[in-house]
């Protein structure tokens, strides 16, 4: 297979870049900023990454997923009248402010790529490499354009942009600076997209392939990653091995003065406080929760209906016998265990449609402030399902005795936090397991 790694980089600013993701156990490899080690912490504050399908509370709004990433990225001591300039400066530059308040369900291929874009570049300066997954897969040609045109102006900001690319049209591959071309893990070609042609022509004469100086770039990349062409692709990687362009790459200098001219420096950006995460979260939560009231709504039907089914059961008991008595601790013990395996099972049901999200975020906010803020959230619910419940059974079976409503307060009390303690069961099994 042939990748293309595509950058776009400012005449000023040149980031060699080598790259080596760990996929699995038992995999390992080494990451390089400017040909030195780099850790991860330095990465994770000097490169922003955009992958090819992001994930993200999909009920939110443009500018709702901006401001939440906002408040977990940027600097704590910003005032929140300097994060919105951003978040509405990024929309405008991006070309976003038209979507601002839609939905991200709603949003095309295209705006969703952007606004991916613009998570990463929320803090500022913003990140000097820039790497992008497939930024171009699943859009069109207008789609590709306006996405790689974002990019290009983001290059010349000061920032190496580096894309991975596995088809583009003549016109969109015009927009890049730079290329790197693997077959089968060797380099094929890695230099200036105009240099690009000239080589592989040269390399590729009096090949199957039959390349010209008039033989288009674009052509010559296809034919590269089709195994019908039946090229010799070692040929070519051995004649770029011994090319000047790769004398150059490899006498790059990879000294402290190099990074210290290309001013690669971990920012000093005071995160957000434990309580300013969890309200972000508790935020985001409360959001989602209100724009999925149809889902929350059938939940309750099926609460109610249970509790109708269960109350027409023992309807004709009655607390003046032992019988009656020992029927009624039944139908609590009844009541309880459905409280419980409710509000636990509802949480293993819906939270594996978040832990892409949770898992993408990890490294924006605690788990435990996670985890509070999910059991908060859960607290509306706890209270006004087993109100709904218990009322819909003491309607036909009298559960207080004749206790009155202090009785009837307590055993509401009780099922509040057994549903509130379910859920949090629910919750805390679910991060561990993602753990």
């Amino acid at each position: 297979s042939v990748t293309w790694y595509t950058t776009f980089e400012d005449e000023n600013h040149s980031v060699p870049i080598t790259i080596c993701s760990t996929i699995g156990k038992g995999v390992s490899g080494d990451v390089r900023l400017n040909g030195r080690p780099a850790s991860a912490s330095l990465l994770s504050r000097v490169c922003g990454f955009v992958p090819q399908q992001d994930v993200a509370t999909e009920s939110l709004t443009a500018a709702e997923h901006l401001s939440f990433m906002a408040a977990m990225r940027m600097d704590a001591r910003a005032p929140p009248a300097a994060r919105s300039r951003r978040i509405l400066g990024l929309l405008a530059h991006l070309g976003l402010t038209p979507c601002a308040h839609t939905r991200l369900s709603l949003l095309s291929g295209g705006e969703r790529r952007r606004l991916a874009l613009a998570v990463q570049l929320l803090v500022q300066p913003g990140p000097l490499v820039l790497a992008l997954d497939e930024p171009c897969s699943g859009l069109d040609a207008e789609g590709s354009r306006v996405v790689l045109e974002a990019l290009r102006r983001e290059a010349g900001r000061g920032r190496a942009v580096l894309c991975t690319v596995h088809q583009a049209a003549p016109d969109l591959l015009r927009l890049f600076t730079h290329i790197l071309v693997l077959a089968s893990g060797n380099v094929v070609y890695h230099g200036p997209l105009d240099r690009a042609q000239p080589f592989l022509a040269e390399a590729g004469a009096g090949g199957p392939a039959g390349w010209t100086p008039s033989t288009p770039l674009n052509s010559m990349l296809q034919q590269l990653n089709d195994p019908a062409a039946h090229l010799d692709t070692a040929r070519v990687c051995a004649a770029f091995s011994f090319s000047e362009q790769a004398c150059l790459l490899e006498d790059y200098p990879t000294s402290e003065e190099v990074l210290a001219r290309d001013a690669i420096r971990a920012s000093d950006i005071k995160h957000i406080s434990w309580i300013g995460e969890v309200g972000w979260l508790l935020w985001r939560e409360s959001v989602d929760g209100r724009r999925n009231k149809s889902r929350n709504l059938a939940q309750m039907g099926m609460f109610v209906l249970t509790a109708t089914i269960m109350s027409l059961a023992f309807m004709e008991v009655s607390l003046s016998s032992l019988a009656g008595v020992q029927s009624v601790r039944g139908l609590l013990y009844i009541i309880v265990s459905e409280v419980v395996f409710t509000h636990s099972y509802a949480v293993f049901h819906t939270f594996p449609v978040e832990l892409p999200v949770y898992l993408r975020e990890a490294h924006l906010y605690s788990s435990s402030a996670y985890y509070v803020a999910k059991v908060l959230a859960t607290v509306p619910r706890s209270l006004l399902e087993p109100l709904l419940f218990v009322s819909v059974i003491q309607s036909r079976v009298d559960l207080t005795a004749g206790g009155g409503v202090a009785t009837f307060a307590l055993l509401l009390g009780i099922l509040f936090l057994t549903a509130l303690t379910a859920s949090a069961y629910g919750i805390v099994q679910q991060i561990m397991g993602a753990r």
